[in-house]
This record gives structure tokens, sequence and C-alpha cells, in this order.
């Protein structure tokens, strides 16, 4: 029973692993595009 708890735990663990791996990912993302926008913004207004 608590061989079957601890493998439980082990991949409960690996899945919330990859979740906030997941999150990292999308958040990097969401900067990166942000970011661009942002720098293109200012761009565009350092044309005006």
């Amino acid at each position: 029973m608590a061989h079957l708890a601890v493998i439980g735990n082990s991949f409960n663990f690996s899945c919330v692993r990859k979740c906030l791996l997941m999150e990292n990912v999308l958040l990097i993302i969401y900067v990166i595009y942000s970011y661009r926008a942002l720098s293109l913004h200012l761009l565009a207004f350092s044309f005006c």
C-alpha cells in the first residue's frame, strides 16, 4: 500500500512539474511578445 502511495506521489509531482514548466514557457512567450509589442510601439512613436 505504501509503495502505491509513493508511486502516486511521484506521479503527482511530475505532473505538477510539467504543469509549472508549461506555465513558465507560456509566461516567457507572453513576456517576449508583450516586450516586442512595446518596442514596436516605441518604434512607431519615435518615427512620429
